[in-house]
């Protein structure tokens, strides 16, 4: 825990180069296809690996860029996996020159299907599990052209921080960064500077964050 920035009581830290792994334990209510998202720190200039699995099925490797620092910790979107209902062991080991420090699992359920209530689990190295509806955030317009506002809901006070990053984790705007009181929200981001593409928004309330998909058309 000598690295501040992380959430919760600590994190994850892989000690040696090759073949050390990190595996959560996912039980999964609503078969579906989830995107797995990282929040790691890399001080290294070079990527750091990790060769994803689940239960031994090969996921693929995922790259983690630099941070730069220790203390500067991104949101990286990973791959789509489908999850049917049950247990699920998500394992990261590392393959290369070690791998980054992990503060968090995020699993998104991507389903179109309007009847689930269950949009996301965010697994955090401590055992937190929190489970929020599919009404608890979302970005409209999504696709859009120029700007979309991303909407959330209090039910009480906190610190909010809300920011948009790249698929590669690079931090792009912070739209958010104080503290609220209960009711609802519309965050405004201005896309007009950048390229059409996918983009991913975190939204922290509290010890709690939520992630969500931007698509900005041509």
């Amino acid at each position: 825990n000598e690295h501040p920035g992380y959430r919760g009581s600590g994190f994850a830290d892989y000690k040696n180069p090759i073949n050390d792994y990190i595996e959560w334990t996912v039980e999964i209510d609503v078969p579906g296809t989830y995107n797995l998202g990282f929040t790691y720190a890399n001080a290294d200039s070079a990527p750091r690996t990790l060769q994803l699995s689940d239960g031994g099925t090969d996921l693929g490797i995922l790259p983690f860029s630099s941070t730069s620092s220790w203390t500067s910790w991104s949101f990286l979107s990973g791959p789509n996996v489908f999850l049917t209902r049950g247990i699920h062991k998500i394992r990261a080991t590392a393959t290369g020159s070690s791998g980054p420090n992990l503060d968090e699992l995020s699993l998104s359920y991507t389903s179109a299907s309007p009847s689930s209530a269950f949009a996301r689990k965010s697994i955090q190295n401590n055992g937190f599990i929190d489970y929020l509806s599919d009404q608890a955030h979302k970005a409209y317009p999504n696709p859009f052209n120029e700007s979309t506002k991303i909407c959330y809901s209090l039910k009480e006070k906190a610190h909010v921080v809300l920011s948009v990053y790249t698929l590669g984790g690079q931090h792009m705007k912070l739209l958010v960064d104080n503290i609220q009181g209960a009711g609802n929200y519309l965050a405004t981001f201005n896309a007009s500077e950048y390229k059409a593409g996918m983009y991913v928004y975190r939204l922290q309330i509290g010890d709690k964050v939520k992630v969500g998909k931007l698509i900005k058309n041509k």
